[in-house]
């Protein structure tokens, strides 16, 4: 008698079929879950039941018409029963299927929804997907120590197209009076260092010397008249100097007044615009500046002498970003600019060796855009301000009439820094792709030699492909194909008779002969 079964599980309907061959020598099939049980019911009594590869599944008997298969390890085995004579009464094939590991994992939240994981001989198995490597290695880091077996998307370029503005605002300002002049020959001056005679408001440019006034205070020649001309332009924007100058210039004594107001005001522009390409996941650096070298002692010398050795620092604008492409098309960037100078007043000396300090500006963060979006990074202010005042001794602390005796400077260095960034996807140009844009000036025109420039007035000449004439009065490239676009070459015609040429080395030469021909 044929065994008919009846399959139970906990989430599955029961199922019947007949513990038989089929007549192409196929049994019957039943998948089991590692780990899990499948309860089996048959219509007639067995006595004895055989598992092909007890390691794969195990059968429990419960009575002479009931068992359980539990699945052991994933694979493939198959069941006998038997009755009372030993007599074959069903043959079952089972496959055990390995379990899901984590079935809470949601990949759809990592960003994976195509991603299976499983378990394969008692491992972790991630498997599926086309994901990006951000992706893999999100998922690789909720299932730690399974095995990687997903499909990585092909690594992108990125291009990130980087703009350093540097805005130097300095303003300068100073105020305040110096008296200088020449009392019975001797030189003298306050607040300043301009101890010669002049009488420069009193008397214009032609001051005096001690013995005969009216004489020059400057010497003659180039020099000369540049002061001149630099002197005459403060004269005459000075009316409060010339009238406190002749106020108080006698005959045996002059004295000037030299009433100082200056402001000045500068903004400066440093722009750097570097393009990098970074494959997605790689990091990239870039540097537009210098390195100094640093002394550094190393003990253990010859005789316990240390060794000195030097070390180089880099300094200047640098930037280094990782670019990550993710699979919704977002490009995640983690960017580090950095601007850094030479700060030589708090600098070091180390054996004789005078060692700056830096002064450096720099941010790090982390940003997602998608491509051809820009951002822009500001704020990195730097401010430097100095102060001075000259004045004469006490004259110059006194209230109100003490402002006649100082003079004043204030200076002020602002600098602030902005980076704009655009990320952008790109990809190489295929081999013999002529796109405009790659074209360099000397693509299709060369330097012209001194003929050319002399004789032909030309500073440029076409570039022309390097062709030679085959006997069928074919074009052919240097490469040996076609020229692409040749015409046949017609054999060149016979040169003129001498003196008939019309070229232009010939003009030229006909010129020179006393003739030309037309």
């Amino acid at each position: 008698m044929i065994a008919e079964v009846h399959t139970f599980s906990s989430n599955a309907a029961a199922q019947t079929f007949t513990a038989t061959p089929s007549r192409e020598g196929r049994s019957p099939v039943i998948t089991i879950t590692k780990n899990k049980s499948k309860e089996l019911k048959t219509n007639v009594p067995f006595s004895d039941v055989t598992v092909g590869n007890p390691e794969i599944a195990d059968v429990i008997p419960i009575s002479d018409r009931q068992l359980n298969v539990v699945g052991k390890l994933a694979g493939q085995t198959n069941i006998l029963l038997y009755n009372e004579n030993k007599g074959l009464i069903g043959a079952i094939d089972v496959i055990v299927k390995p379990n899901a590991v984590k079935p809470d994992l949601n990949t759809n939240a990592l960003g994976a929804p195509r991603l299976q994981v499983s378990e394969v001989d008692g491992k972790v198995l991630v498997h599926g997907g086309d994901v990006d490597a951000p992706t893999a290695s999100r998922v690789m880091q909720a299932v730690p120590g399974a095995i990687n077996a997903m499909r990585i998307k092909p690594n992108q370029q990125v291009m990130v197209q980087v703009r350093f503005v540097e805005v130097n605002r300095g303003a300068v300002r100073g105020l305040g009076i110096r008296w200088q002049g020449i009392v019975n020959n001797r030189a003298a001056g306050v607040v300043g260092n301009y101890t010669e005679r002049s009488q420069l408001f009193s008397n214009g440019l032609q001051g005096g010397s001690p013995t005969r006034p009216g004489g020059p205070v400057v010497p003659d020649g180039a020099i000369g008249s540049a002061v001149r001309n630099a002197l005459g332009l403060v004269t005459s924007a000075s009316p409060t100097a010339t009238i406190l100058a002749q106020l108080v210039n006698t005959g045996t004594a002059s004295l000037d007044v030299v009433v100082s107001a200056m402001e000045a005001q500068g903004v400066l522009r440093r722009l750097a615009e570097p393009n990098l390409v970074a494959l997605s996941g790689e990091e990239a650096m870039f540097l537009a500046g210098g390195e100094f070298p640093v002394p550094v002692v190393q003990p253990g010398g010859a005789g316990g002498v240390p060794v000195i050795t030097v070390q180089w620092k880099e300094y200047g604008v640098r930037l280094r970003f990782v670019p990550t492409v993710l699979s919704t098309g977002i490009i995640s960037m983690r960017i580090e600019p950095e601007v850094s100078d030479l700060d030589y007043a708090n600098s070091v000396e180390v054996s004789g060796f005078v060692i700056p300090s830096i002064v450096s500006r720099r941010t790090r963060t982390t940003v997602e855009l998608r491509e051809g979006q820009a951002f822009a990074i500001s704020g990195l202010i730097q401010t430097k301000d100095r102060r001075a005042l000259d004045q004469v001794p006490w004259l110059g602390s006194v209230p109100v009439l003490g402002a006649l005796f100082r003079s004043t400077e204030f200076q002020k260095e602002e600098t602030e820094l902005v980076v704009l960034i655009t990320p952008n996807l790109v990809r190489p140009v295929p081999p013999g792709n002529k796109d405009p844009r790659l074209k360099t000036p000397f693509d299709s025109v060369l330097s012209g030699n001194d003929l050319d420039t002399v004789i032909g007035g030309k500073l440029e000449i076409p570039k022309t492909q390097p062709t030679y004439i085959e006997p069928s009065g074919a074009e052919q490239s240097v490469m040996g194909g076609m020229a692409p676009g040749a015409p046949v070459v017609e054999p060149p015609p016979p040169s003129a008779p001498s003196g008939q040429s019309g070229s232009f080395f010939d003009s030229i030469g006909a010129i020179f002969q006393g003739g030309h021909n037309p």
